[in-house]
């Protein structure tokens, strides 16, 4: 169905396109909100100072790569910072779906989703570049299975 049609017979179901773009814009909030704070939580779950390794030089390390997203992490020595990016497969390539550099690409609503589907393979790759992670996460896990 296209919004085409959905907007020519919004008389018959006004409330049902209504409720509709409201759930969707919830979702798409929701699935925002646990991409940036998954993957800043992870970075900042690093602990890593000024004095590591990745920030002699500006290193950009592929942390996982699949047929639907390539992730990477960014550090920049001039002011030892690490950045996160997703970038999403699009028509046999990849284009920009989600960095934590401000100014850089758009969030948008098309790229929401898909960047969301591809958390797994970004905790996957960051628990193989930096193991000590796993324990790092393991009170947030016994959080969340507690039964408080």
């Amino acid at each position: 169905m296209t919004v085409r049609s959905l907007v020519i017979g919004v008389n018959k179901m006004s409330n049902n396109i209504v409720q509709q773009l409201v759930d969707g814009q919830a979702k798409i909030d929701r699935m925002r909100k646990e991409v940036e704070m998954l993957v800043h939580m992870m970075l900042g779950l690093l602990h890593l100072d000024r004095t590591d390794p990745l920030f002699k030089k500006p290193t950009l390390l592929k942390v996982y790569e699949s047929s639907k997203c390539v992730w990477t992490i960014s550090s920049w020595p001039t002011d030892k910072t690490l950045a996160a990016e997703c970038m999403i497969a699009f028509a046999g390539g990849y284009m920009g779906g989600y960095t934590t550099l401000k100014g850089s690409f758009p969030f948008n609503y098309d790229s929401v989703g898909r960047v969301h589907d591809c958390l797994p393979e970004f905790i996957e790759g960051m628990f193989t570049h930096f193991p000590e992670l796993e324990d790092r996460v393991r009170p947030l896990l016994d959080a969340a299975a507690s039964k408080q």
